[in-house]
């Protein structure tokens, strides 16, 4: 027998989640309510993870503009754009979910 929770995350997996929220923000009253449970689940994913480079951007922020100039901040630019950049870069390539629903 089949795993359900297996299948929706195999299925959120593939989708598409730009794609999805523009096609549910261009018509809100049809697409939102016809927005499949793998739909969901890739954008509340999909949120997590840019809430989370949103985040790292932010610690970034503050490291430019509150510590002093010297290696300690030269470090933490580099430390927290380096995050940056992995975030971004794992948004860029497929993402597969774990049937704990974890990403990996």
């Amino acid at each position: 027998m089949a795993d359900p929770r297996k299948a929706l995350l195999d299925a959120a997996a593939g989708i598409d989640v730009i794609d999805l929220a523009g096609m549910i923000i261009a018509n809100p009253d049809r697409r939102a309510m016809a927005t499949s449970a793998a739909g969901v689940l890739a954008l509340a994913h999909a949120t997590e993870r840019f809430w989370e480079i949103a985040l790292e951007g932010e610690v970034l922020a503050c490291a430019v503009s509150q510590l002093p100039d010297d290696d300690l901040k030269s470090h933490a630019i580099e430390t927290q754009a380096q995050r940056v950049r992995d975030l971004m870069d794992a948004l860029r390539t497929p993402q597969t979910v774990n049937t704990e629903g974890t990403q990996s």
